[in-house]
């Protein structure tokens, strides 16, 4: 059996309630946040962004070789709602993990546990479950590699960046902005050697620059970023619009759809459609 070069391989954090103290907004006990993640507007919100713009950009990779470890608690309410979403999608991996356990420890747990111990080189990266990146996302993380190559033999770890992307704004309507961003969680690559004891949670992404050498790629629109009320970032703090030509909405509507596989049409009717249900609740 050929020795594969680069596993590429992915986080995604689906509503898993760990350890309170890991975002801002946790409760201060364990069951206030297991109450907050576990509310059923929330999930029903989570459960729409995973429906139209995560899974969509997973669909559309055309390098179908890598895996995505989907990290659930082991009491979601709506674990078969998640996997009749993702069973077309034999990449995914859903796994199931008792709640409360420490963010960093577990994340790193899963994501070590599924390395491919005889690969090369690990390509991690991970996605909120309303983020997306472009179709070529993992062909890129594979070729890309190749030309910091050399460096990655003096360096216990190196990282690729994708800094050209979208905020995708869920408020009233669902509104989409070009931006230029540094090691953002979906534009941002890690690698490392398979028994590497540490994984791409150590480090916050916003300090991956000052902690390993960075490669910067600006060229093409590579990540979807979302941003709503349910938010732990706060992105509009951090926002900084791209430095390129703005583009008009529905040329931005064409590359979400082509590049990102997102319908935005589609998209905003369901959205429309939760905010009305939300209301007649009222």
């Amino acid at each position: 059996m050929a020795v594969r070069q680069i596993q590429v391989l992915g986080l995604c954090r689906w509503s898993y309630p760990s350890q309170p103290g890991a975002f801002k907004w946790d409760g201060e006990t364990f069951d206030d946040l297991l109450t907050q993640i576990y509310d059923p507007d929330r999930l029903a919100m989570r459960l729409l962004f995973l429906e139209h713009v995560w899974l969509p950009s997973v669909r559309s990779q055309i390098d179908k070789d890598f895996e995505i470890v989907m990290l659930m608690g082991n009491d979601l309410p709506v674990g078969p709602e998640v996997e009749a979403l993702i069973k077309d999608i034999p990449q995914i991996k859903p796994v199931y993990m008792p709640t409360g356990r420490n963010h960093r420890e577990v994340c790193n747990e899963v994501m070590i546990a599924h390395r491919d111990p005889d690969a090369k080189v690990i390509a991690e990266f991970r996605l909120d479950d309303d983020d997306a990146v472009a179709s070529e996302f993992v062909a890129m993380a594979r070729s890309e590699f190749l030309k910091f190559r050399p460096m990655f033999y003096d360096a216990t770890r190196v990282a690729l960046d994708f800094t050209s992307g979208f905020v995708l704004d869920a408020g009233e309507d669902v509104t989409v902005t070009p931006v230029d961003a540094r090691c953002w969680v979906p534009g941002t690559v890690q690698y490392c050697r398979p028994h590497n004891p540490h994984s791409l949670l150590d480090i916050p992404h916003l300090d991956i620059w000052k902690r390993m050498p960075v490669m910067s790629d600006g060229r093409v629109p590579m990540f979807v970023r979302g941003s709503h009320a349910d938010n732990d970032s706060n992105l509009q703090r951090r926002l900084r619009e791209s430095d390129g030509t703005r583009a008009s909405d529905e040329e931005i509507s064409t590359i979400l759809q082509v590049r990102f596989g997102i319908d935005m049409p589609m998209l905003r009717s369901a959205w429309k459609k939760h905010q009305a249900g939300l209301a007649g609740r009222s």
